[in-house]
């Protein structure tokens, strides 16, 4: 994508913090042809104690803020954020938070990083509640030690 582009859209906006990519490709998407190329090019990196894990319900306000804005260009910043809100008061924080963390769990046990796999079930059973953390913790345990035996 050309620079020149994306500085006509205003390029990055502070105010979609840890959504910030999401919110410039929906209004890319607006003026642009965009494609998923079916080839992975690069690997997202992250850390265990980084903010893409440690804020991940946070993240999601802002997602919620690029979709609105997506759908209503005109909202100003405080209708932004309270419909962003009452959109995230529709989703199941748990249920999100467990799911988010299944696939991070699954994809560091393909890439053989377990320890980082094991810091992911811990910080996430810290924000979940038993009903949710015991099963995650087993599956994540069955996966983890499945995975360490296929590679040898």
């Amino acid at each position: 994508m050309r620079r020149e582009g994306i500085l006509k859209l205003g390029g990055y906006r502070p105010e979609f913090k840890n959504a910030e990519d999401y919110d410039l490709w929906l209004r890319a998407g607006r003026v642009y042809r965009l494609a998923n190329v079916p080839i992975p090019l690069l690997r997202y990196r992250f850390s265990t104690s980084g903010m893409t894990l440690g804020k991940k319900w946070q993240q999601m306000l802002y997602v919620q803020m690029a979709v609105v804005a997506f759908r209503d260009p005109t909202l100003s910043g405080d209708e932004l954020l309270k419909s962003a809100q009452e959109a995230l008061a529709k989703i199941d924080r748990e249920e999100f938070l467990a799911i988010v963390a299944r696939g991070t769990i699954e994809e560091l046990s393909r890439l053989h990083l377990w320890k980082d796999a094991l810091k992911v079930l811990f910080l996430f059973s810290k924000q979940l509640g038993f009903g949710r953390s015991a099963p995650l913790a087993k599956d994540s345990a069955r996966l983890v030690c499945s995975q360490f035996l296929n590679q040898r």
